[in-house]
């Protein structure tokens, strides 16, 4: 049977009609059977109709996406299903307002070898509601024949994304897939002034606090990069590691030891409150433990994220790095027992579309489904998928997204995502697969220690790199300007030429507060132009178009192989 070449096809079933599709007197052989879908369509009824009823379906036809597939996008599926090869990722994707009643049916086809005859029908297997009660998991169900007797079983892992319900999209104005290519290449400082804890140069600030942060925006930062996680009470922080070290007393001994505790153990005020050392300090036997915590207020670590939006200047963009454990391939995880990634997305994304103002954003992740999820529950910033790819440094992930640059750019393509934030060793490696990335019309920005030296920053500039995130940038970069206030003084410049403005610090601020993203953001604007805004009375004005956010989006992932009786 692994020499057989095989076809899967997914269908989506809606159980409130199973009663309408089967009956007990059906030929207990057949398998020409209407599932009970309706077609897709969108037939809504409102508590204001005559019904009285809640919405009652939408089920968008099921689309299917393989990593075999040269294209990789997401195509509506044959009659007889996708092509499926051994150790191919295969992703079905579909939506609905009521995912609690939506199963999905598999159907196995065998392929003919010369490809003449039609593909033989082997067996199924349903996956139910009952079995996709979380967010994300893995069911593994059994592949039964024609005959009704089991042949094998598969494994799916699936995947829930649910809308954000205190946020509406809109589309008057969108970052998502735009990028000013003109523009140079933003330099990007890593967690602020750089890597403060386990780096071969160590920065003179602490990393991922608001001092750092800062410090890079007055060195002529474009952009600073964080790292943002969830506390037990669900507070947005900034922490790189997802355990801290807290200092403790042995039972029977005055010394003090280092306890390791996961960070979505310990509430914010326990963070904020508690002397906190880094999870690298456990590795030495010599430090003071008793010493009092002494750094000023803007460079305690773990600051709340709120903080940043008001400390920071407008004009200082911010790569935010949602940080979300995974599995790795020898079996350990990065941290088990996580938040449910819809509530930690949702309170994370709610609170920069509350305070970001016109700040330019780009979000990005390790994880392949928090970018998918990102990118799909708001339309206002771009999303950019971080990749270890091939490295000689860091355990390999189990997601098979993971595993090179070119199935990065694949999966950022089928998805929707704007780029891909790669590790620089393999860049260097093979400077073509920048160019790989160009092809697809992605955007390429670049991290990792590698790029601690200005040779290696120019060679990767010179090739097009559209970014690079990098540590000590007061030492690196040269040109001591951030592109957006160059961009942003050029514009009010030109406005105060023409008259538009008055010379005064009252009206530059206006013009920042309305207008800082236009001069250099990657911005899509939808609506009308500010012309034909001010000359069309308030009720010419058009209502943006509004986005509904009510629908849930099922992702279901095939494994690399199926285990057959």
């Amino acid at each position: 049977h692994r020499d057989q070449t095989y076809r899967v096809k997914c269908s989506v079933m809606d159980l409130r009609y199973r009663d309408q599709s089967f009956s007990v007197d059906d030929d207990e052989d057949s398998r020409d059977v209407d599932i009970g879908v309706p077609p897709s369509s969108v037939n809504i009824q409102t508590a204001d109709s005559e019904q009285k009823t809640l919405p009652r379906h939408w089920i968008e036809c099921v689309q299917v996406m393989s990593k075999s597939q040269q294209s990789a996008v997401f195509t509506e599926q044959s009659q007889n299903g996708h092509t499926y090869f051994n150790g191919d990722f295969m992703e079905f994707k579909a939506q609905t307002f009521e995912p609690e009643f939506m199963g999905y049916s598999l159907d196995f086809f065998i392929e003919s070898t010369n490809g003449t005859v039609t593909p033989k029908h082997i067996g199924y297997a349903y996956i139910l509601p009952v079995n996709l009660s979380q967010t994300e998991g893995s069911k593994t169900v059994a592949i039964n024949g024609m005959k009704h007797k089991p042949i094998g079983q598969v494994t799916v892992e699936y995947l829930i994304i649910k809308p954000m319900r205190t946020h509406t999209c809109d589309m008057s104005v969108s970052y998502q897939s735009h990028w000013k290519h003109h523009r140079r290449p933003l330099d990007i400082g890593h967690r602020g002034m750089g890597n403060s804890h386990d780096a071969e140069f160590l920065a003179a600030m602490r990393e991922n606090t608001v001092g750092s942060l800062t410090a890079a925006g007055s060195h002529g930062a474009d952009m600073v990069e964080f790292d943002v996680q969830l506390t037990k009470d669900l507070v947005p922080v900034l922490y790189h590691d997802f355990n801290v070290c807290l200092t403790m007393r042995k039972k029977k001994k005055e010394d003090l030891q280092l306890f390791q505790v996961p960070v979505k153990d310990l509430t914010n005020a326990q963070l904020q409150s508690l002397k906190l050392d880094h999870v690298s300090m456990q590795k030495y036997s010599n430090i003071d433990l008793t010493t009092e915590e002494s750094n000023p207020p803007e460079e305690q670590p773990s600051p709340e994220l709120t903080r940043l939006f008001e400390s920071l200047d407008p004009l200082l963009g911010f790569c935010i790095e949602l940080k979300y454990p995974q599995r790795y391939m020898n079996g350990t995880h990065e941290m088990d027992h996580y938040f449910d990634p819809n509530l930690y997305l949702d309170i994370i994304l709610e609170q920069i579309l509350k305070l970001a103002g016109e700040r330019r954003i780009i979000l990005c992740c390790f994880h392949p489904d928090i970018c998918a999820m990102a990118s799909i529950k708001q339309n206002k910033y771009p999303v950019f998928f971080l990749t270890c790819g091939v490295n000689s440094l860091w355990d390999t992930y189990v997601d098979i997204r993971t595993h090179s640059f070119p199935i990065a750019v694949n999966f950022a393509k089928a998805d929707g995502i704007l780029g891909i934030s790669a590790h620089a060793e393999e860049l260097l490696n093979d400077q073509s697969l920048i160019d790989i990335a160009k092809a697809e019309k992605k955007v390429v920005i670049s991290w990792g220690e590698q790029l601690n030296n200005r040779e290696t920053l120019d060679k990767l500039k010179d090739k097009g790199i559209d970014g690079l995130i990098y540590d000590r940038i007061y030492d690196l970069k040269t040109d001591k300007s951030n592109v957006f206030k160059l961009e942003y003084e050029a514009k009010l410049k030109l406005l105060q030429d023409l008259g538009q403005i008055p010379n005064t610090k009252h009206a530059q601020r206006q013009l920042l507060g309305s207008t800082s993203s236009e001069p250099g953001d990657n911005k899509e604007d939808t609506s009308s132009s500010a012309e034909s805004s001010r000359s069309s009375s308030p009720t010419d004005k058009k209502r943006p178009l509004v986005v509904s956010s009510d629908t849930t989006l099922t992702k279901a992932k095939l494994p690399r192989q199926m285990s057959c009786i």
